[in-house]
């Protein structure tokens, strides 16, 4: 499976040089529902194997909670869309999170890395990794049946709601088409046998002299022009098919 990862030129320099991406922390994000995530904790909750526990020994549970939700990182993708549109062809991705201001606060446009996800070298640690369901409720999860006298409750509750807090997110994002990495233990993953593709717009401000610089591989790299994103099935051109046409030219006489 391709995915889509759309990234600001800066930050597509640096994973080109590590040829890895970063994970990053829920808080970080631009939806609301993942920088604060909860969970529903009432007087039935502090009830286990049928007795009423002392409350001395769930009062801090709920901090135990929130600090083991923010150990957890995320790497994010697109991918195809269903209605046809490429995963690198999306207006909205790219306006989103590949137009970004520069050092000296000019917009400077982006890149869309194009990765084989089978691919992808994965940690030995435990990483989660599938599409996001959207859904039109995000519900909290209800803290029952955990033995909170064990030390590692707060950790199995966690774990038991990952595709609720990393995996599901309000339909109103359903524009995303979104498949995610996520981990505890893990920093980042390694793409350098991964990257099937670098897609940029072609446009008098497009960064390719500058990607051109650091990738000397010109059949990686993809143009873009307006036409890609209203027909899905006008493919891009690649760098080397247009320096190639560009040679043709020189050798006719008009």
């Amino acid at each position: 499976m391709i995915l889509y990862h759309y990234t600001s030129l800066e930050n597509f320099l640096s994973i080109w040089s590590s040829k890895t991406l970063r994970f990053s922390l829920s808080e970080k994000t631009n939806d609301i529902f993942e920088r604060i995530k909860t969970f529903v904790l009432t007087q039935k909750t502090f009830i286990f194997d049928g007795k009423q526990l002392e409350r001395n020994r769930f009062e801090r549970f709920d901090r135990k909670i929130s600090a083991e939700l923010s150990k957890y990182r995320q790497v994010s993708f697109a991918y195809d869309y269903e209605e046809g549109l490429s995963g690198y062809a999306s207006p909205m991705m790219w306006g989103q999170y590949a137009w970004t201001k520069d050092k000296n606060n000019n917009w400077q446009s982006g890149v869309c890395l194009a990765i084989d996800s089978e691919k992808i070298k994965l940690p030995t640690s435990k990483v989660f990794s599938h599409k996001i369901l959207y859904k039109s409720t995000i519900e909290s999860p209800f803290v029952e049946n955990i033995d909170y006298t064990q030390e590692n409750a707060a950790a199995f509750f966690v774990e038991r709601n990952v595709e609720t807090y990393f995996f599901t997110k309000h339909i109103h994002w359903k524009y995303e088409n979104e498949y995610r990495f996520v981990s505890k233990e893990e920093g980042e993953i390694d793409i350098s046998d991964a990257i099937t593709g670098i897609y940029i717009l072609w446009s008098d401000e497009s960064p390719l002299d500058i990607i051109k610089t650091v990738v000397n591989q010109p059949n990686l790299i993809n143009l873009l022009s307006l036409s890609n994103f209203k027909h899905s099935e006008n493919n891009p051109y690649t760098l080397k098919e247009i320096d190639d046409l560009q040679e043709l030219m020189k050798t006719y006489k008009f």
